[in-house]
């Protein structure tokens, strides 16, 4: 009797322990979906984000146009504003402004201001450091 329980028991337990283990096919179920940047939801969208800097960006150029004219100094080139794009640093979340040019900048749209890469304590780019208001490019000059 004793060898007929040991039997029934194992005949139970066996199966059980097998499909706990499950094979090794079980992994080309798996489904694993392409991370995406993380966007902060108060802050939308990044692609919302970008096209709303760059629109700030380009909306810029009469104002600097005005101030080279009005100081003297050399106007920004509209190819700067016109070829410009936008792109988000993947590491960081930052999203920056590139010039036609390539000049980087951080266009702060609570702030209504632009700033080179180190915000408004670093230096501010050329031609934009003389070619634009400083109340709207703010920075140290290069």
């Amino acid at each position: 009797m004793r060898h007929t329980l040991l039997a029934i028991l194992a005949a139970l337990v066996l199966p059980l322990s097998l499909v706990a283990c499950g094979d090794d096919d079980d992994d080309d179920d798996v489904v694993v979906e392409d991370e995406e940047p993380m966007a902060d939801p108060a802050d939308g969208e990044p692609a919302d984000d970008g096209e709303a800097m760059l629109a700030f960006f380009r909306d810029t150029e009469d104002e600097c146009a005005a101030h080279a004219d009005e100081t003297g100094n050399p106007p920004v080139d509209a190819h700067r504003f016109a070829d410009a794009s936008w792109e988000l640093d993947p590491t960081t979340g930052v999203i920056s402004v590139v010039d036609g040019e390539g000049t980087s900048l951080v266009v702060d749209l609570e702030a209504g201001i632009i700033t080179g890469p180190d915000g408004p304590d670093g230096e501010m780019p050329l031609p934009y450091s003389f070619g634009c208001p400083e109340d709207l490019y703010v920075g140290t000059v290069s």
